[in-house]
């Protein structure tokens, strides 16, 4: 290692209960161009066995016994930050093999195949006098789109305005969060098995989530006012899930006031 690269690497290995283990190898590599700028790279590969509630389960409405593979999972991610500019950018690839889940019937399923995920994100601050403008922006693909399910996108924006009031003594923020990702066969809940399965009849997505918030921080004091969901009843209706509905507009208040010895 040096001042401008980094690397750290390791496994671990859980053994969590008779017939489940867990083992995971990572490792991440930094090389920093400046005192602002860098490029990560992140691997980490993890095998481990299914959930036991998806091998061996029974209840008034299912029952089951199954003899299930276990999990590989390996992820890459390459990604560049700079503080001075207030970006940063990268792509990622993930690899399921032995993906595990609940079909139509709510039965459990075990695809002994690989399932790929790419994807690629951007973020941004912008500034201008006292607005502020964060962003931060995914895409991603899914080479079997019946097996796993995702959005091709999902967002999130905040814009605010930042000052500091009374004599500069109070830091006051005030303005909206939006989040937003595109339409998708997002799975079900099933409340019998506090799980989710898969279908393919509801879409959900596409509409965008925003809540207004007003901060004012004073030394170690923080009293904050926040409207989740103002465009409820404005727009569509939204779900987080199929046919359950996102709450509707509330308020919320609030003082964080941390205290030290």
């Amino acid at each position: 290692t040096n001042q401008k690269f980094i690397w750290n690497m390791g496994i671990r290995y859980i053994l969590k209960r008779p017939n489940e283990k867990e083992n995971i190898f990572f490792g991440k590599m930094t090389y920093s161009f400046n005192l602002n700028s860098k490029l990560s790279v992140d691997i980490m590969n993890k095998n481990y066995s299914p959930n036991f509630i998806y091998i061996n389960y029974s209840s008034n409405h299912f029952k089951w016994r199954n003899i299930l593979n276990d999990i590989a999972e390996t992820h890459a991610t390459v990604s560049f930050t700079d503080s001075k500019s207030k970006l940063s950018l990268g792509a990622g690839y993930t690899s399921v093999n032995g993906y595990v889940y609940l079909d139509s019937t709510c039965s459990p399923k075990q695809y002994n195949s690989s399932v790929s995920i790419l994807y690629a994100f951007i973020a941004k601050h912008f500034r201008l006098g006292k607005f502020n403008l964060d962003n931060k922006i995914t895409f991603q693909n899914i080479s079997n789109a019946t097996i796993i399910r995702l959005p091709q996108i999902f967002s999130f924006h905040s814009f605010y305005f930042q000052d500091r009031w009374f004599k500069k003594a109070t830091i006051v923020q005030f303005g909206f969060d939006i989040n937003y990702f595109s339409s998708y066969y997002a799975n079900a809940y099933m409340p019998a098995l506090g799980l989710y399965y898969w279908q393919n009849k509801i879409q959900i997505g596409n509409y965008p989530f925003i809540d207004f918030f007003f901060v004012m921080k004073v030394k170690r004091a923080k009293v904050f006012f926040k409207t989740e969901h103002i465009n409820s009843g404005l727009m569509k209706p939204y779900y987080l899930a199929p046919h359950l509905p996102a709450p509707d507009r509330c308020i919320k208040l609030g003082i964080n006031w941390d205290f030290f010895d």
